[in-house]
């Protein structure tokens, strides 16, 4: 079963095909090591528990029945001096709630995704992250917030650790040092472009005149091959999605907004590009279709 951790408004462990564990900040998780360590983080946080002011003592209390290292006779003279109403309610929302959590959540958990944005990377790689099957997953983290956030970084640690990271322009997961040796090959090209005094106009029209160069091939074995950001990069199969994710990622560290633009019915991808040039007075939208 896969274990996905997110950060957001809303605090919970929610569970169907997946165990979704989400908390309103990754500092807190920084002490968390096994499954069981979710259930005793859910309940020093629990909003009613925290509303009937329980101690530590109390707390922990709950929690050892939870685990079932101590019994209901036991529980009730852990929690003294609060009313039968009170204790009936407590009981309810640790029967009803964390007895059966922890009861799902002991299921063999094959891989675990931690949901991140640009916002929180840097938190998420400051918690206790230890085990394999560790994946990152995020969808507006770019090339160019990769290289800034982690340019300085130790990563071979997170690679040993068995930690993969599938960021925006990448349809798969690899280690954090592997996609930053790819984003070290796209800025390259980058500052060299940047470098030629050229126009925001010029630079995307340079730009599409390198990505469209190359010759479409396909690889009917790995069909994934010629989209994928790093093959498209450091082998000589690409197609539709690998043009305009090449074209994506050059765009980045030109501080030029490309998106990609997929038709399911056609079966091919774009790229849709918003262009400010002072020097040719163009403000708007074009679309580049490189293959």
């Amino acid at each position: 079963m896969q274990l996905v951790i997110s950060e957001c408004k809303t605090e919970g462990l929610f569970i169907n095909e997946t165990i979704n564990f989400m908390v309103s900040d990754y500092e807190s998780l920084k002490n968390i090591n096994t499954k069981e360590d979710i259930i005793k983080w859910l309940i020093y946080n629990d909003k009613m528990f925290s509303a009937f002011i329980l101690s530590k003592e109390k707390l922990d209390a709950i929690y050892s029945y939870v685990t079932g290292d101590i019994q209901l006779d036991e529980l009730k003279k852990q929690l003294c001096g609060i009313s039968n109403y009170t204790f009936i309610m407590l009981l309810n929302r640790i029967n009803s709630y964390y007895k059966k959590r922890k009861a799902l959540i002991n299921q063999k958990i094959t891989d675990i995704v931690i949901i991140c944005n640009k916002q929180n990377l840097l938190k998420v790689l400051s918690m206790n992250l230890t085990g394999k099957n560790i994946t990152l997953e995020s969808n507006n983290i770019t090339f160019k917030d990769f290289y800034n956030l982690l340019t300085g970084i130790d990563l071979k640690k997170y690679d040993d650790l068995g930690i993969k990271i599938n960021i925006k322009e990448s349809s798969k997961s690899m280690t954090l040092s592997r996609l930053y040796s790819i984003v070290l090959i796209v800025k390259s090209l980058a500052d060299k472009i940047n470098n030629m005094n050229l126009s925001n106009l010029e630079k995307i029209i340079y730009v599409y005149d390198i990505v469209k160069e190359r010759i479409y091939k396909e690889n009917p074995d790995d069909l994934d091959n010629a989209r994928d950001i790093d093959s498209v990069l450091l082998g000589e199969n690409i197609v539709c999605v690998g043009y305009a994710r090449l074209i994506n990622v050059l765009s980045s560290f030109l501080n030029i907004n490309s998106v990609m633009l997929i038709s399911k019915k056609e079966k091919h991808a774009i790229n849709l590009i918003y262009i400010k040039d002072e020097k040719y007075n163009i403000v708007g939208f074009l679309t580049f279709d490189a293959t």
